[in-house]
């Protein structure tokens, strides 16, 4: 199997980004697949060396082209999918038994993927592209429910650029729709996006698991918590 493994936000070790990478190209290459990682054009080159990664994808899912306070998040997502879809367009080789995994798609990247996907391809020769999502923020529950029991649950949008979701969502026409898979990594975020999408969101298992065993610290005279990651508002 060839997997194209895509990650505009995979430039150096902030974040979430090189970590997954690491975590799912690295069990795909034992398993023997063919692993084409695509990253950021700027990656770090000790890191692309490390991930057998390409510098590809010139829009940065942070990146913004218009500080106007009124349509420059709207130019943002225009700029984006129109970038990232032509980045796409110079990959080759594709075939219907090629995975193209996208992680973490922000709103731009996946209307880039469907641009491309629907401009190149006709349903029968398009590779499956598989897009995760689980960029935090942007939409609140306003009902009570179990993880996972998404059917009566409702979501308030907190950041206005979450509708660029749904607009991308209804720009993914029935006959390339099932060559496209939506996920995340777990049971609330996928409820939150199914919600915002509209479309069947499925929960993959987490790609990142411990190292050690787990130890009881419920004696510890002094416990220590910490938090690890880049920092953002609600950490």
């Amino acid at each position: 199997m060839t997997f194209v493994y895509c990650d505009a936000g995979l430039a150096n070790e902030q974040g979430h980004f090189a970590s997954l990478c690491r975590a799912t190209t690295a069990y795909l290459r034992q398993r023997g697949d063919h692993v084409l990682v695509l990253a950021h054009r700027r990656i770090e080159p000790g890191l692309a060396a490390e991930l057998g990664a390409t510098p590809f994808f010139r829009f940065h899912p942070n990146a913004s082209v218009c500080d106007d306070p009124l349509c420059g998040p709207f130019t943002d997502f225009v700029q984006g999918a129109r970038i990232t879809a032509e980045d796409c367009a110079q990959l080759s080789g594709c075939t219907p038994e090629t995975v193209v995994f996208y992680e973490h798609a922000k709103a731009a990247q996946l209307m880039g993927l469907i641009d491309w996907a629907q401009t190149r391809f006709t349903p029968e020769d398009c590779p499956l592209i598989v897009v995760t999502f689980g960029w935090p923020g942007g939409l609140e529950r306003t009902t009570r429910g179990q993880p996972g029991e998404d059917a009566n649950q409702t979501f308030a949008i907190r950041d206005q650029r979450m509708v660029f979701y749904r607009h991308a969502s209804r720009m993914l026409g029935p006959s390339h729709a099932g060559r496209f898979v939506f996920a995340a990594y777990a049971p609330e975020v996928a409820a939150a996006y199914q919600a915002l999408l509209d479309r069947p969101v499925r929960i993959f298992p987490a790609p990142i698991a411990a190292v050690r065993p787990l130890r009881d610290r419920a004696q510890a005279a002094v416990p220590t918590i910490a938090f690890l990651g880049e920092q953002r508002d609600e950490k």
